[in-house]
């Protein structure tokens, strides 16, 4: 299956499967655990059907923890992330979802919480297409990451492109996964 039939297969699956769920993020202890052994989380602004981390940021806020979220000054500036507490003042991103404002200290995460369509328990994920996260890790190779899903969007066809950059872990709403190494090849 290619990259645009994947992801417009694993909306739909996540659309019904955030519809059919009344839950917040899913915090096992070891999610938690990791959190709150680090000095600066990334997490990010839920857009529609993508599962929520703002509860979880919010506690580990009040751990006295960093918390930064994807910020962009325009839709062809690199992401950076912004400093935001449950008091952070959001505008509308040049993509339309919530981001800190301009003036918000920029951080650099060790840990990154990213939203996905889809995932394999190789680390492999399928985000929105921009590439902005894998740029990102990129640059910024320390940094843990930890995607977020439905446990629904898990598949097993994803095959790992030459530039992805695979997660550490998976949470999702029923489930801690530890990645094992990726499957790279090409589409």
């Amino acid at each position: 299956m290619n990259r645009a039939a994947l992801r417009s297969d694993a909306r739909k699956k996540r659309d019904a499967a955030a519809s059919s769920e009344l839950a917040d993020v899913y915090g096992p202890p070891e999610l938690m655990q990791i959190l709150t052994q680090r000095t600066c989380v990334a997490g990010y602004w839920p857009v529609g059907s993508e599962v929520s981390p703002v509860p979880l940021l919010r506690t580990i806020a009040s751990a006295r923890i960093s918390v930064c979220l994807p910020y962009f000054a325009d839709r062809n500036a690199a992401m950076q992330f912004r400093s935001w507490n449950p008091e952070t003042a959001l505008e509308k991103s040049p993509f339309g979802f919530a981001q800190p404002v301009p003036d918000s200290p920029e951080l650099e995460p060790d840990c990154l919480l990213v939203p996905l369509l889809a995932f394999d328990r190789h680390g492999n994920r399928v985000g929105q297409g921009g590439g902005h996260y894998d740029r990102y890790f990129s640059l910024f190779s320390n940094g843990l990451r930890i995607g977020m899903a439905w446990w629904h969007q898990e598949r097993l066809d994803i095959v790992g492109q030459s530039w992805d950059v695979p997660m550490h872990f998976i949470a999702t709403d029923r489930e801690w996964i530890e990645c094992s190494q990726p499957i790279k090849g090409s589409h």
